[in-house]
Protein backbone atom coordinates (compact mmCIF):
# COMPACT_ATOMS: atom_id res chain seq x y z
CA UNK A 1 0.00 0.00 0.00
CA UNK A 2 1.03 3.66 -0.15
CA UNK A 3 1.90 3.57 3.56
CA UNK A 4 4.31 0.61 3.28
CA UNK A 5 7.25 1.34 1.01
CA UNK A 6 10.84 0.09 0.87
CA UNK A 7 13.70 0.77 -1.52
CA UNK A 8 17.15 -0.41 -2.59
CA UNK A 9 19.64 2.44 -2.28
CA UNK A 10 22.41 3.10 -4.80
CA UNK A 11 25.47 0.85 -4.23
CA UNK A 12 23.36 -1.60 -2.21
CA UNK A 13 23.70 -4.55 -4.58
CA UNK A 14 26.51 -7.08 -4.90
CA UNK A 15 27.14 -10.46 -6.52
CA UNK A 16 28.56 -12.42 -3.57
CA UNK A 17 30.16 -15.52 -5.05
CA UNK A 18 27.32 -15.96 -7.51
CA UNK A 19 24.62 -15.07 -4.95
CA UNK A 20 22.94 -11.71 -5.69
CA UNK A 21 22.60 -9.53 -2.58
CA UNK A 22 20.66 -6.29 -2.11
CA UNK A 23 20.01 -4.07 0.89
CA UNK A 24 16.36 -3.24 1.54
CA UNK A 25 15.71 0.08 3.31
CA UNK A 26 12.56 1.59 4.79
CA UNK A 27 10.76 4.51 3.15
CA UNK A 28 7.45 4.49 5.03
CA UNK A 29 5.63 1.92 7.14
CA UNK A 30 6.86 -1.51 8.23
CA UNK A 31 5.38 -3.85 5.66
CA UNK A 32 8.42 -6.13 5.37
CA UNK A 33 11.54 -7.06 7.34
CA UNK A 34 14.55 -4.97 6.32
CA UNK A 35 18.18 -5.97 5.91
CA UNK A 36 20.39 -7.64 3.30
CA UNK A 37 18.44 -10.04 1.09
CA UNK A 38 19.60 -12.71 -1.34
CA UNK A 39 17.88 -14.20 -4.39
CA UNK A 40 19.48 -17.55 -4.95
CA UNK A 41 19.10 -21.32 -5.24
CA UNK A 42 21.28 -24.27 -4.21
CA UNK A 43 21.46 -25.61 -7.77
CA UNK A 44 19.30 -25.85 -10.88
CA UNK A 45 17.18 -28.59 -9.32
CA UNK A 46 15.85 -26.19 -6.69
CA UNK A 47 13.66 -23.07 -7.03
CA UNK A 48 14.98 -19.55 -6.48
CA UNK A 49 14.36 -18.26 -2.97
CA UNK A 50 14.11 -14.65 -1.76
CA UNK A 51 15.79 -14.80 1.65
CA UNK A 52 16.68 -12.28 4.36
CA UNK A 53 20.32 -13.32 4.42
CA UNK A 54 21.77 -10.88 6.97
CA UNK A 55 20.26 -8.53 9.53
CA UNK A 56 22.23 -5.59 10.94
CA UNK A 57 24.03 -5.90 14.26
CA UNK A 58 21.40 -3.96 16.23
CA UNK A 59 18.99 -6.79 15.48
CA UNK A 60 16.27 -4.42 14.28
CA UNK A 61 14.30 -5.35 11.17
CA UNK A 62 12.30 -2.13 10.79
CA UNK A 63 13.20 1.56 10.80
CA UNK A 64 16.59 1.00 9.17
CA UNK A 65 18.50 2.09 6.09
CA UNK A 66 21.18 0.06 4.31
CA UNK A 67 23.73 2.48 2.86
CA UNK A 68 26.20 0.38 0.88
CA UNK A 69 27.45 -3.19 0.45
CA UNK A 70 31.21 -3.34 -0.17
CA UNK A 71 33.33 -6.48 -0.70
CA UNK A 72 36.69 -6.62 1.07
CA UNK A 73 37.61 -10.18 0.02
CA UNK A 74 36.11 -13.16 -1.77
CA UNK A 75 34.22 -14.20 1.37
CA UNK A 76 33.79 -10.93 3.28
CA UNK A 77 31.59 -7.88 2.85
CA UNK A 78 31.01 -4.65 4.75
CA UNK A 79 27.49 -3.28 5.19
CA UNK A 80 26.86 0.31 6.31
CA UNK A 81 23.55 1.13 7.99
CA UNK A 82 21.44 3.68 9.84
CA UNK A 83 19.03 2.65 12.60
CA UNK A 84 16.24 5.10 13.46
CA UNK A 85 14.77 3.01 16.30
CA UNK A 86 14.80 4.81 19.69
CA UNK A 87 17.51 7.21 18.48
CA UNK A 88 19.37 7.51 15.19
CA UNK A 89 22.59 5.48 15.17
CA UNK A 90 25.02 4.58 12.40
CA UNK A 91 27.38 1.68 11.93
CA UNK A 92 29.32 -0.61 9.62
CA UNK A 93 29.02 -4.39 9.96
CA UNK A 94 31.41 -7.08 8.78
CA UNK A 95 30.38 -10.69 8.30
CA UNK A 96 31.23 -12.88 11.29
CA UNK A 97 32.77 -16.01 9.78
CA UNK A 98 33.08 -17.83 13.13
CA UNK A 99 29.57 -17.41 14.57
CA UNK A 100 26.35 -18.37 12.81
CA UNK A 101 23.08 -16.56 13.50
CA UNK A 102 19.86 -18.25 14.58
CA UNK A 103 17.82 -18.91 11.43
CA UNK A 104 14.19 -19.81 10.86
CA UNK A 105 11.66 -20.42 8.15
CA UNK A 106 7.89 -20.04 8.24
CA UNK A 107 5.35 -21.88 6.10
CA UNK A 108 2.51 -20.14 4.35
CA UNK A 109 -0.92 -20.32 5.93
CA UNK A 110 -2.30 -23.80 5.25
CA UNK A 111 -6.00 -23.97 4.38
CA UNK A 112 -6.97 -27.44 3.23
CA UNK A 113 -10.71 -26.75 3.11
CA UNK A 114 -12.07 -23.70 4.91
CA UNK A 115 -15.62 -25.09 4.74
CA UNK A 116 -14.64 -28.21 6.66
CA UNK A 117 -12.77 -28.74 9.90
CA UNK A 118 -9.31 -30.24 9.51
CA UNK A 119 -7.22 -32.04 12.07
CA UNK A 120 -3.57 -31.09 11.72
CA UNK A 121 -1.26 -33.78 13.02
CA UNK A 122 2.33 -33.93 14.21
CA UNK A 123 4.99 -31.67 12.71
CA UNK A 124 8.09 -33.62 11.69
CA UNK A 125 11.38 -32.04 10.61
CA UNK A 126 13.86 -34.47 9.02
CA UNK A 127 17.43 -33.26 9.35
CA UNK A 128 20.78 -34.06 7.80
CA UNK A 129 22.90 -33.07 10.78
CA UNK A 130 22.36 -31.85 14.34
CA UNK A 131 25.77 -30.91 15.80
CA UNK A 132 26.43 -30.93 19.53
CA UNK A 133 24.78 -28.04 21.44
CA UNK A 134 22.62 -27.06 18.46
CA UNK A 135 18.86 -27.57 18.33
CA UNK A 136 15.76 -27.51 16.14
CA UNK A 137 12.71 -25.75 17.58
CA UNK A 138 9.20 -26.06 16.19
CA UNK A 139 6.44 -23.47 16.67
CA UNK A 140 2.83 -23.90 15.56
CA UNK A 141 0.01 -21.42 15.00
CA UNK A 142 -3.72 -21.89 14.40
CA UNK A 143 -6.44 -19.48 13.25
CA UNK A 144 -3.94 -16.71 12.36
CA UNK A 145 -2.66 -16.47 15.95
CA UNK A 146 0.87 -15.19 16.62
CA UNK A 147 3.54 -17.77 17.35
CA UNK A 148 4.12 -18.31 21.06
CA UNK A 149 7.39 -17.16 22.59
CA UNK A 150 8.14 -20.74 23.66
CA UNK A 151 8.56 -23.56 21.17
CA UNK A 152 6.21 -26.55 21.14
CA UNK A 153 7.48 -29.58 23.06
CA UNK A 154 9.31 -31.89 20.65
CA UNK A 155 11.53 -34.97 20.63
CA UNK A 156 14.70 -35.77 18.68
CA UNK A 157 14.95 -39.22 17.08
CA UNK A 158 18.66 -39.70 16.39
CA UNK A 159 18.07 -43.06 14.66
CA UNK A 160 15.71 -41.72 12.01
CA UNK A 161 17.19 -38.19 12.08
CA UNK A 162 13.94 -36.37 12.75
CA UNK A 163 12.62 -33.79 15.19
CA UNK A 164 8.89 -34.17 15.90
CA UNK A 165 6.33 -32.36 18.02
CA UNK A 166 5.09 -34.36 20.98
CA UNK A 167 1.45 -33.41 20.32
CA UNK A 168 -0.70 -33.01 17.24
CA UNK A 169 -1.73 -29.49 16.26
CA UNK A 170 -5.42 -30.38 16.40
CA UNK A 171 -8.45 -28.96 14.62
CA UNK A 172 -8.11 -25.69 12.73
CA UNK A 173 -9.25 -24.07 9.51
CA UNK A 174 -5.92 -22.22 9.14
CA UNK A 175 -2.52 -23.39 10.39
CA UNK A 176 1.09 -22.29 10.10
CA UNK A 177 4.47 -23.66 11.25
CA UNK A 178 7.79 -22.01 12.10
CA UNK A 179 11.05 -23.97 12.36
CA UNK A 180 14.00 -22.35 14.14
CA UNK A 181 17.60 -23.53 13.79
CA UNK A 182 19.69 -22.70 16.85
CA UNK A 183 23.47 -22.72 16.20
CA UNK A 184 26.47 -23.20 18.44
CA UNK A 185 29.46 -21.14 17.40
CA UNK A 186 30.04 -21.84 13.72
CA UNK A 187 27.96 -25.02 13.54
CA UNK A 188 24.23 -25.23 12.89
CA UNK A 189 21.58 -27.86 12.14
CA UNK A 190 20.95 -28.81 8.52
CA UNK A 191 17.29 -29.60 7.88
CA UNK A 192 15.76 -31.13 4.78
CA UNK A 193 12.08 -30.15 5.00
CA UNK A 194 9.10 -29.89 7.33
CA UNK A 195 6.24 -32.38 7.17
CA UNK A 196 2.82 -31.41 8.55
CA UNK A 197 0.27 -34.16 8.91
CA UNK A 198 -3.33 -33.38 7.88
CA UNK A 199 -6.38 -35.56 8.50
CA UNK A 200 -9.41 -34.16 6.66
CA UNK A 201 -12.69 -34.74 8.43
Amino acid sequence: SSTNKAKVNTNCTYNFGGMPLFGLSQVTGTGVNLGVYSFHRTNRNYPYILNLEYKISTGNLTGIQIGVIVPISADQILVSWRDDNTSTTYGVDILNLTTKATAHFVTRNMMVDRKEGNNYGFVTVPYRSLPTDTSIKIYTSKQHAAFAGTADASTTDTDRLIQSTDAEMGEASVAKVKVELVPSGNTAPEVELAVIGVNEQ
